[in-house]
């Protein structure tokens, strides 16, 4: 939603006529975004962005928490007997966000290969703004990126752990 409380990572597929498509149910009424990230035949990585109002009427959400990860230091998303936990570092030019899978006793679960390595992340802004982050590399949790510009943003994260695919998501202010 582009109150950014909802975050759905959907694939496409392709239809015998070339045209990518994709079968989905809004979860309830409101404005949506919707953003294609892929890479071109060119080897350039593009984004299109789409909005669309879905429903009758929409229920207005509290956009904000109250912690934003960077000054908290630490984020915790608990699913079941596993907790994730993002660790950031901040400098003037990049951001580091490093991932990891702990169980209630804080003991390292590993996180499993998904999205082409050990996790997924997407950084929309509150002014729509669109950000995937790519891990360093394919065997460790961790994601770096240009520090974006002032302003609020939510981070959208999915790792697998346990056979299951679970979101965490978090706030940045810039």
């Amino acid at each position: 939603r582009s109150d950014l409380t909802q975050f759905e990572h959907l694939q496409p597929t392709m239809a015998a006529d070339g045209q990518w498509k994709i079968d989905h149910r809004f979860r309830e009424p409101g404005t949506y975004w919707a953003f294609a990230d892929f890479t071109g035949s060119d080897g350039v990585a593009h984004v299109m962005t789409f909005e669309r109002f879905v429903g009758d009427e929409e229920t207005p959400k509290a956009l904000w928490g109250t912690e934003n990860l960077l000054t908290a230091k630490t984020f915790a998303g608990v699913f079941g007997q596993t907790k994730i936990v993002i660790v950031p570092t901040v400098t003037d030019k990049e951001v580091t966000l490093a991932y990891a899978a702990v169980d209630t006793k804080d003991v390292p679960v590993p996180l499993e290969a998904y999205m082409g390595g050990k996790g997924y992340s997407v950084l929309i802004g509150e002014d729509g703004s669109y950000l995937r982050l790519t891990p360093v590399d394919a065997n460790t949790p961790t994601f770096r990126f240009a520090k974006p510009k002032p302003g609020k943003y939510k981070l959208f994260t999915e790792v697998k752990t346990r056979g299951e695919v679970v979101q965490v998501v978090s706030e940045l202010e810039i």
